[in-house]
């Protein structure tokens, strides 16, 4: 692999981000829960099935392997794939019809410090103008609209002085800025959409003024972050993380609603592959590659996956720094042995490359950049030829910083936990880069499928050099380039 120059933007949801919008949210929702283990009767041993790719790189780097790879006709990943799009739809609740009997709801009774999502007792003592109906006690009753002198407004359906039916409440005091939902004798109960006064947004079920059933959470952008049952006003059994770049964090949350314990997963972007084990606030410190062989459900609405049996060696979250990288080098990613393998190069210089593992579709993560972080050199847009600079690609973590392949581990034989960095060049590429959260590297650039990629086809991505700073091959490939590009274009007229 040549020089990669590509600069990419700081992810504008990091993890320092949404630890932040956790804790905001833990102030509105405190969450409880408790750890389960899986059912021994709903798992099957994972068949190990050694495939050409895993014998190829075994001989090649004996690097140790764990094998994934099962009979594809036991699990459907479309399957969890479609539900999970569902819920990513802001508007997969339709708030406009109600269904109080729909099972959505919990059926348990509501504590009594639960907190309120009805934000009306915090308007009682403001001056109001109210226009609507009336009934003949001068009651509030059928549509009408209160506006607050502070901004605030109540507008809806109300029956003899009490909000019965649709509602909405726009609020400018309190954690609750935002209600839209059914009331019955002046409480939230059914279908609601709820904006903290963070910007976050809960799309789900209420009971009794307070969040009881079936819930999706969203930030301020409207972009899917967590799914799950909530009970009394907090987050409660098996729930889902969405993770920026792809990846999800699932399984029962504890006391405090956090992703912690011995039975917690990471999905890889399959939507199959995963890792399983003990986690401590959504961070791996322990776990087993698995992967999804079905799938059931939990109060008949949150999807739980079912893992087939741990096996193989143990992963934990490894965040390399600028001094060091890994314990274990040759300790592969059992996702990318789905996706990708290393073997010589199509491209004219170069020497190994990266190829599909399988057909992969577009959009498709194929593999990961992992390497030292270090701060990036002041000379760095003039320097890029050099080949200390060879391996070099943007951190996400930081705009002044880069990842790097140091030279000991260029070699596949001495390094391929990832393998992304093992992508060629080309102007006419089939994937570029990205950025996503990994459950080992933590936040890192991930090499994604521009187009539809057939098995054992070559991945290469566009380097992006300055054509006036750049090694000698590059500048030799942009004249070739040209000259095919105008052959083809004479070929076309004539």
């Amino acid at each position: 692999m040549g020089t990669i120059a590509v600069e990419a933007p700081v992810s504008t949801i990091l993890s320092l981000q949404l630890r932040r919008r956790d804790r905001r949210n833990r102030q509105f929702l405190k969450s409880v829960a408790s750890n389960v283990t899986p059912s021994d009767e709903s798992v099957k041993p994972l068949e190990r099935k050694e495939t050409k790719i895993q014998e190829e790189h075994s001989k090649n780097t004996g690097a140790q392997f764990v094998d994934p790879i099962m009979d594809p006709t036991e699990y459907t990943p479309e399957k969890l794939e479609q539900w999970l799009a569902q819920m990513k739809k802001f508007d997969h609740i339709d708030i406009i019809t109600n269904d109080t009997s729909g099972h959505y709801v919990m059926p348990s009774q509501i504590s009594k410090d639960a907190p309120s999502i009805n934000p009306t007792k915090l308007l009682e003592k403001l001056e109001y103008e109210y226009k609507g109906g009336r009934n003949q006690q001068k009651q509030f009753h059928g549509k009408g609209t209160m506006e607050y002198d502070n901004g605030s407004y109540v507008t809806g359906e109300w029956r003899n002085g009490k909000k019965e039916g649709r509602c909405r409440i726009e609020c400018t005091l309190g954690l609750v800025s935002y209600v839209e939902g059914y009331f019955t004798q002046d409480k939230i109960n059914g279908k609601v959409r709820v904006q903290t006064d963070s910007g976050e947004w809960i799309v789900g079920y209420a009971k009794d003024d307070v969040l009881h059933g079936f819930c999706t959470y969203y930030n301020a952008e409207k972009k899917l972050e967590k799914i799950g049952i909530t009970r009394n006003g907090r987050l409660f059994g098996t729930c889902w993380k969405i993770l920026p770049g792809g990846g999800f964090i699932v399984g029962k949350v504890d006391a405090e609603g956090e992703f912690t314990g011995s039975n917690i997963a990471y999905i890889f972007t399959d939507h199959k592959s995963a890792f399983w084990g003990e986690f401590r606030d959504g961070e791996m410190t322990q776990a087993q590659p698995v992967n999804i062989i079905g799938l059931t459900n939990e109060y008949k609405a949150v999807m739980v996956p079912i893992f087939s049996t741990p096996q193989g060696p143990f992963y934990r979250k490894e965040v390399s720094t600028a001094d060091w990288l890994t314990d274990k080098p040759l300790l592969v990613d059992p996702y990318e042995c789905t996706t990708v393998y290393v073997k010589q190069s199509g491209t004219p210089g170069a020497c190994e490359g990266l190829f599909a593992a399988r057909d992969l579709k577009i959009n498709t993560v194929a593999a990961f950049y992992n390497g030292i972080r270090r701060q990036k050199p002041a000379d760095s847009a003039t320097t890029w030829q050099l080949q200390e600079n060879a391996y070099k690609i943007f951190d996400p973590t930081n705009k002044k910083g880069v990842i790097d392949i140091l030279p000991k581990y260029q070699d596949i034989r001495n390094w391929c936990a990832s393998l992304a960095h093992k992508t060629n060049h080309s102007f006419l590429p089939n994937c570029e880069f990205s950025e996503i959260i990994h459950p080992r590297w933590g936040l890192v650039p991930c090499l994604v499928t521009r187009q539809d990629v057939k098995k054992d086809e070559e991945l290469l991505v566009w380097y992006g050099y300055d054509l006036d700073y750049c090694p000698e091959w590059y500048k030799d490939a942009w004249e070739n380039s040209c000259k095919n590009l105008d052959q083809d274009t004479n070929l076309k007229s004539g």
